[in-house]
């Protein structure tokens, strides 16, 4: 039995974003000491000493008093920065959003969407929910069967998306 969209495709909506904005986490160690301290106040409570020094391997640069001067000054903060990145994508959902696949890793796939959320799935759960997208001109039928057959080198791949708002990294 097929799912019926709970939201229908966009009608003036005729091909996805070439470019999407997208959040990405800012390494810690990249990050100076005040703004790791706010990633780790951000990421949980009671943050200690310890926790400043493991994550930077051993090697702190500021001391424990200088360390609780700042926890208590400053909020907390994930420190994520956006950027725009290219998108091309291969799949399309039951709501009419693309989807572009960016990675695989063993049944876990990675993807993109079209507003710049990155989310997981994995091959199984795909099949009722997407199929692949081919953009106008492009001189390729897309003839589904249910399962979607791809070729062992094509890189769209099948799987269900459970979207994640927060990127980790």
């Amino acid at each position: 039995m097929t799912a019926i969209p709970s939201v229908l495709p966009d009608p003036d909506r005729r091909s996805p974003p070439g470019w999407v904005p997208v959040r990405v986490r800012v390494p810690s160690d990249a990050l100076d000491a005040p703004a790791l301290i706010q990633r780790l106040k951000h990421a949980k409570t009671g943050v200690e000493y310890t926790d400043f020094v493991i994550a930077r391997k051993g090697d702190p640069e500021i001391g424990e008093q200088e360390f609780r001067r700042l926890l208590e000054r400053l909020p907390p903060d994930p420190h994520h920065r956006q950027e725009r990145v290219p998108f091309a994508p291969a799949w399309i959902d039951t709501e009419g959003r693309y989807y572009q696949l960016l990675w695989e890793e063993g049944n876990s796939l990675r993807l993109l969407r079209d507003d710049g959320v990155l989310g997981q799935c994995s091959r199984t759960d795909f099949q009722m929910l997407f199929h692949p997208f081919l953009p106008e001109g492009s001189g390729r039928n897309p003839r589904l069967t249910e399962e979607y057959p791809l070729d062992p080198g094509d890189t769209r791949v099948n799987g269900n998306m459970r979207i994640q708002d927060q990127i980790s990294g």
